[in-house]
C-alpha cells in the first residue's frame, strides 16, 4: 500500500468520526485495502454489555452479521481474551486457536467457516467507565494469516482508530441502539420488517418499504402491520402471540424462537413465505433495543428462482453449515462433491444432510431436496415451528 493509499484511508475515518461521511464509505475501502472479508467497529455499553452501535464494511454478507448478534457470539472463543486485553494490544485469533481447535469448534465449524472466512484479528480501539469499542478484521477462507509487513500495517491504523473514536465519542455521547438493527437490516435484499410487541412496525428496510406500498399481501395500517386477507392477518397473529409467549423459555442456538406463516396475494393465487424470527435483548446483545421484537423475512418465489440459504436456514432453524449443504443439494451436487467444495469430510457432509433429514422431517434424499426447493409450499415442519395459512 502507497503513502497516498494508507493517507487516503486515514483520512475517511477521521471524516466519518466527524459524521462528515457514512462509516460504510470509511471501512469499505479499509476492508479492500486489507484483503478482508469484513471489518467493523462495535461499541459496547457498560455494564450491561449491551451494543451502542455497529459499523461494517467489506463484501461479507448481512445475514453473517445477524447471525453473530443473534446467538453466535456467544460461542466466539476469542471474545473474552479480547475484552479482558488492554487498549491498543491486538488478539490475533490464530495464536491461540490452532487448525485443532478449529475442526472440534462450533463457532469456527457452524458460523463463520461456512460463511467464508476464516482469520480474525481484534483491538480495543476505546475504553472508558460507559463503553468500549472494538475493531475487528476478519479474513476470507483463501487469505493467508497477516504478514509482518501486514501486521506493522494493522498498528499504524490502529493508533488512528484510536483517535478517530475518541473524536466519535466526544462528538456523540450517546448512540441510538435502534441505528444498530437499522445498519444491519438495510443491507438485506429481502424485505424484512422489525416489530415491537404491540405489532407495530419499528423499522422496515427499503425493500419491505416497498412491498408494503404495492400492498400485494402486507399492509401498513397506521402504523402496524396488516394482511390483505384477514384470515392471513389471524394466523400472523396467532405466529407472533406464540413468540412472545415463549418469551421465559430457554433460547439455545439449536431452538431459535421462529415461526413460518404463507400470505396469500391480492394480485394472483400465489403465496409469499414469511418467517417471523423472536429477537430478545440478551440474546441479540440489544443490538435492536432493550425489549423484544419479532423480525419478519419475506420470501417471494416469483422473485427467488434457488433456494435462498437465509430464508432455508431460519424456516428450518439450520446452522449456517447446514444452510450451505442445503443449497448444494437442491443444485443437484453429491455429498462427494460438496465435502470438496466445502473443504471438510465426507463424514461430516453425511452428519449435516442426516441432521437436514431431522430439521425437515424427511427420510429421502429426493424429499428433502422436493421440500428445500419449494419452499412456499411448505406447510408442516419436523417440529411445531410452521402455521398453515387457510
Amino acid at each position: 500500500m502507497g503513502a497516498i493509499d494508507f493517507d487516503e484511508l486515514v483520512a475517511a475515518l477521521y471524516q466519518a468520526a466527524a459524521g462528515k461521511i457514512r462509516w460504510r464509505a470509511a471501512l469499505d475501502p479499509l476492508a479492500a485495502a486489507l484483503g478482508c472479508w469484513t471489518v467493523y467497529l462495535t461499541g459496547i455499553d457498560r455494564p450491561g454489555g449491551s451494543i451502542a452501535f455497529l459499523h461494517q464494511g467489506g463484501p461479507a454478507p448481512p445475514q453473517a452479521l445477524l447471525a453473530y448478534l443473534n446467538g453466535y457470539h456467544s460461542l466466539d472463543p476469542g471474545l473474552a481474551l479480547l475484552r479482558a486485553k488492554p487498549a491498543g494490544k491486538w488478539l490475533h485469533y490464530h495464536e491461540y486457536f490452532d487448525d485443532g481447535f478449529v475442526a472440534g469448534n462450533r463457532f469456527y465449524q457452524e458460523f463463520l467457516l461456512p460463511f467464508g472466512a476464516r482469520h480474525l484479528s481484534g483491538v480495543k480501539v476505546f475504553e472508558s467507565s460507559g463503553k468500549i469499542v472494538h475493531f475487528l478484521a476478519v479474513r476470507g477462507l483463501d487469505a493467508p494469516v497477516w504478514s509482518d509487513a501486514e501486521l506493522a500495517l494493522l498498528d499504524r491504523l490502529k493508533c488512528h482508530l484510536m483517535r478517530a473514536m475518541q473524536i466519535d465519542e466526544h462528538l456523540q455521547h450517546t448512540a441510538s441502539r435502534m441505528n444498530v438493527a437499522e445498519t444491519l437490516l438495510e443491507q438485506f435484499w429481502q424485505p424484512v420488517v422489525l416489530l415491537d410487541r404491540n405489532r407495530a412496525i419499528v423499522y422496515r428496510n427499503r425493500s419491505a418499504g416497498q412491498m408494503l406500498r404495492a400492498a400485494d399481501c402486507i399492509v401498513d395500517r397506521n402504523g402496524r402491520i396488516g394482511c390483505r386477507h384477514p384470515s392471513d392477518h389471524l394466523e400472523l397473529g396467532a405466529a407472533l402471540d406464540m413468540l412472545d409467549a415463549e418469551e421465559h423459555r430457554v433460547t439455545t442456538l439449536r431452538k431459535v424462537r421462529r415461526r413460518i406463516v404463507r400470505l396469500r396475494r391480492a394480485t394472483d393465487s400465489g403465496v409469499m413465505s414469511v418467517v417471523a424470527i423472536a429477537i430478545s435483548a440478551p440474546a441479540s446483545i440489544g443490538a435492536a433495543g432493550g425489549s423484544p421484537l419479532a423480525l419478519l423475512v419475506f420470501h417471494d418465489p416469483t422473485v427467488v428462482a434457488r433456494p435462498d440459504p437465509f430464508i432455508l436456514g431460519e424456516a428450518f432453524g439450520l446452522t449456517p453449515a447446514e444452510s450451505r449443504v442445503a443449497v448444494q443439494l437442491t443444485q443437484g451436487r453429491r455429498a462427494e462433491d460438496i465435502a470438496l467444495a466445502n473443504g471438510v469430510s465426507i463424514a461430516t457432509v453425511r452428519s449435516q444432510i442426516k441432521a437436514l433429514f431431522h430439521k425437515t422431517g424427511t427420510h429421502r434424499q429426493a424429499d428433502l431436496v422436493r421440500i428445500l426447493s419449494s419452499l412456499p409450499s411448505l406447510e408442516v415442519l419436523d417440529e411445531p415451528t410452521a402455521i398453515k395459512a387457510a
